[in-house]
Order: structure tokens, then C-alpha cells, then sequence
């Protein structure tokens, strides 16, 4: 007996290269769920890697702000040593979030040799020298001294005068008075006469009161003050609070602390705190970025040492 060639019920389930249509299913189901986890970790490698660069962008950020301040720190107090009668602090710390540095740009201080209170106030000349006897034996400090080219200029005079011209011709001058624990303020100086020895001032009128009786000086100060506003790490450099510098962006917290040779930790020093008992100033710069709905954060902590407390 000859048996029918074809069989309707096994050929529907048999593909043309001899695999079956559950096989074929299966083989997909698995192609699908190998492409799957493949997917997966590949979203998974990119997510990593986006946290990665962002973790370095920040931490590049955070390092380039640390290091920036931390050179300031170390510079902090130049010439401006208790051994030549400074009395201006060179390391100011505020309520644990400010810093404000200071180093002196010239070795000579300036003194005041006016007579005049009522002129010394409103005037735009300041002398600083004197050749009137009388003057100079109640006032010393006032001497002339005139060893250095040119001749006919007082050295402490030409020392800034030098530094002035060097600068483009005016700077940021600081005048201090060590009465009542210590004021001051910036003022712009853009010249100097020889015959009389004085500096010369752009305004009219100072801000604050001083005696020219508690021994009022002048310095050509660079003060570099930090603080974070919003997000951002600025720095005012010599009192310029309209036009702040931004130091780097999406820092959160921003803290600092002296660390004294006493072991004490201050979150204040001030005046009344002799800067030069400092052994470190400890910062703390946290920051945080969102980018593709990833979130970073991150923290750098560091102690500086303002190495001339070495020279007081």
C-alpha cells in the first residue's frame, strides 16, 4: 500500500531548514532577552561614565578653587611682621564662612605727618614726610630719609612711587590706624609730589574718622576676601565689593577654621587673635551638580600654613 505523500499536521509545523516553529519562538525569545540585558549594561556603562566625568569635572573644580586659596594662604603676611611694627592683621577669619588675607606689596609704610586734622580729613594730599623741626621731635617717624636715585625724593616715597608706575599709574592704597583695635580703608593713590613728601588721593572725604594723633600709616596692601554667594566661591580683592571676582561655580558650603599652635580651632579671628599664633587655616569647599538628572556631590578638605608666622 503507497502512504499519502504529505502530511497537512507536521509540515505547518516545520520551517524550510528543518527548524521547527516552537525553536524558531524560543531562539527570538532568547535573541530578545540577550539583547535586553545587553542594553541594560550598556545604559548601565553610560551611566557610569557620565558619573565618572561629572565626578571629575567637580573634583577639578573644587581642587582649582582649593589650590588657588591655599597659595594665598601660605603668601599671607608678607611684610607685614610684628618686627617692623605692623599692627595689620594678615589672616581675618568671619563667623567660620569668610576668609580675608592680606599681605603688604612694598616694604615701606607710610607714616602720616600731617598737622592739619581738619585738612588730613578733606584733603586730597596726604604728607608723609616732614623737615620742620619742631614737627619731628614729637614725630620722628616723619624723618626724611633720601639715600636712593632720585635725589630730592624721600626712598619711602620713591619705593611707592615705583610700585605705582609699575601698575599703571594709580592702585588700591590702605590706610590703617592701629586705634580703638584697628581700622582702615582702601582708597585709590595715583600720585606723589617730592616738595612736600605726600601721596595723593582721589576723594574727598574718608569714610571713617581717624586721629591723626594715634599714629595713622599707610600701606600698599593687596587683601583678597573670600566668600561663597549662591553658589558661587567669589573673591573681593582690596575692597572692591562692586566688582567681586568668581573664583569657581556650584560650590554648596564653603568653611574655614584657624587652627592655632594651641591646639584651639576657631571658626573667628580676628584682631584681638594674634595671627601669627596661627599653625594652619583648615578649608573645607563642598560642591554639587546635576546634569541629566545625575546628581554629584562632593567635598574637599585641606590645611594650609601661612608660613610667615615663621619671620615674626
Amino acid at each position: 500500500m503507497v502512504e499519502p505523500t504529505t502530511r497537512s499536521n507536521r509540515s505547518s509545523l516545520v520551517s524550510n531548514d528543518g527548524l521547527t516553529l516552537i525553536e524558531v519562538l524560543i531562539a527570538a525569545v532568547i535573541s530578545v532577552m540577550v539583547l535586553g540585558v545587553v542594553l541594560a549594561m550598556t545604559m548601565s556603562s553610560r551611566q557610569i561614565s557620565n558619573v565618572d566625568s561629572l565626578r571629575t569635572d567637580l573634583n577639578q573644580n573644587l581642587r582649582a578653587g582649593m589650590d588657588l586659596i591655599g597659595t594665598d594662604i601660605r603668601i599671607s603676611g608678607e611684610r607685614l611682621g610684628t618686627r617692623s611694627g605692623s599692627q595689620v592683621t594678615a589672616i581675618e577669619v568671619i563667623g567660620g564662612s569668610e576668609l580675608v588675607l592680606r599681605r603688604n606689596l612694598v616694604d615701606a609704610v607710610l607714616p602720616v605727618c600731617a598737622d592739619d586734622q581738619n585738612q588730613f580729613a578733606t584733603g586730597t594730599s596726604i604728607l608723609v614726610a616732614s623737615t620742620d623741626a619742631d614737627f619731628l621731635l614729637a614725630n620722628p617717624r616723619c624723618q626724611v630719609i633720601d639715600n636712593e636715585v632720585p635725589a630730592g625724593w624721600p626712598d619711602n616715597v620713591t619705593a611707592w612711587r615705583n610700585l605705582r608706575l609699575a601698575n599703571g599709574g594709580s592702585m588700591r592704597a590702605y590706610l590703617f590706624t592701629p586705634a580703638g583695635g584697628g581700622q582702615g580703608e582702601f582708597f585709590t593713590y595715583d600720585g606723589e609730589t617730592a616738595v612736600p613728601a605726600a601721596i595723593q588721593r582721589n576723594a574727598t572725604a574718608w569714610a571713617n574718622t581717624y586721629d591723626i594723633a594715634d599714629g595713622v600709616r599707610l600701606y600698599l596692601l593687596e587683601e583678597r576676601r573670600y566668600r561663597l554667594v549662591g553658589n558661587v566661591l567669589e573673591v573681593i580683592v582690596n575692597g572692591n565689593d562692586t566688582a567681586p571676582l568668581r573664583l569657581i561655580n556650584d560650590v554648596s558650603d564653603f568653611q574655614v577654621r584657624a587652627v592655632m599652635r594651641n591646639g584651639d580651632v576657631r571658626t573667628d579671628l580676628g584682631s584681638a587673635q594674634s595671627w601669627t599664633n596661627v599653625a594652619a587655616i583648615e578649608i573645607s569647599i563642598s560642591g554639587a551638580v546635576t546634569r541629566q538628572r545625575t546628581d554629584v556631590e562632593r567635598t574637599l578638605t585641606s590645611r594650609f600654613f601661612p608660613r610667615n608666622v615663621l619671620s615674626n
